[in-house]
């Protein structure tokens, strides 16, 4: 956002529709600011850039409202559906320490999104940013660290996970290839490190630098990106486990006679042999 021209109000040609839009919505108005001198720091702004912050918190509020959602929903699924057999096993506790933490980090982020002594989403700082002029108090940091601790927390657990889950589908396959099993497994651990040490080095600098420095923008990047590859990849893996699988199942699995009783079989081979369903 660039100093905008500050000119005489034209005359309306037209008016907004449902609030938005009209000859005004793009014209620059004054806004008052602590630090002057800075040109990084804007004093000027329109109604479009209002609604952009403000269409901006909304969106975050909304998907870590759904993701929250999703979250209690499968951590009382698991809870209800898990055999009493499989408590306790290392799938279903670190897929409940996941959850967990990762309610905790949306948790956080939610109290942050709705309450304005700790939110992140200060309308003051967003149109102006006016960083030298703003203190952050003892609960704002508090908050913040506890959800950057869960995000690394969750995501921790949930890799360990998908390395269970990982093994128990690529068994077969580990008999009959071992060294591209060991391979495709050492890269496997491999991006899930890298994504966990970025994860770790994003939350202690962010820790360390309230507000975050621009760089904590450029480690965020690198994080998200060793996120999607780290993922991405287990997900890969889990996909073309479960299609292989079916395709490789005996032939008993087809009841000719009855589609009904082939897709039950289908569906259950999936359930199990999927990290939807916990086991080891």
């Amino acid at each position: 956002m660039a100093d905008l021209p500050a000119e005489p109000l034209p005359s309306v040609s037209s008016r907004p529709v449902n609030g938005f839009g009209g000859t005004y919505y793009d014209w620059p108005f004054y806004v008052p600011t602590y630090t002057t001198d800075d040109p990084m720091v804007f004093n000027q702004t329109t109604w479009r850039i209002i609604d952009q912050w403000n269409q901006v918190n909304l969106n975050m509020q909304a998907t870590e409202g759904v993701g929250l959602g999703m979250c209690l929903t499968a951590l009382v699924y698991i809870l209800v559906l898990t055999p009493n057999g499989k408590r306790g096993k290392p799938f279903h506790s670190f897929l409940l320490a996941a959850l967990l933490f990762e309610m905790l980090r949306l948790l956080c982020d939610l109290i942050q999104s709705t309450q304005a002594g700790v939110s992140q989403y200060s309308a003051y700082l967003w149109l102006t940013n006016d960083q030298a002029a703003t203190t952050y108090s003892s609960a704002y940091r508090g908050v913040t660290i506890c959800g950057l601790t869960a995000a690394c927390a969750a995501y921790f657990f949930t890799t360990i996970c998908l390395y269970v889950q990982s093994r128990g589908l690529l068994s077969s396959f580990e008999m009959s290839y071992r060294k591209t099993y060991r391979v495709l497994m050492g890269y496997l651990i491999m991006a899930s490190i890298a994504a966990f040490v970025m994860r770790v080095t994003l939350m202690v600098y962010q820790s360390a630098s309230i507000p975050a420095a621009p760089q904590a923008f450029h480690i965020r990047e690198a994080t998200l990106i060793t996120y999607t590859v780290s993922i991405g990849s287990w997900s890969l893996v889990s996909m073309c486990s479960v299609v292989m699988i079916i395709i490789t199942r005996p032939r008993s699995m087809i009841n000719r006679n009855s589609l009904y009783t082939t897709v039950l079989n289908l569906i259950a081979l999936v359930c199990m042999e999927s990290f939807i369903v916990p086991c080891e």
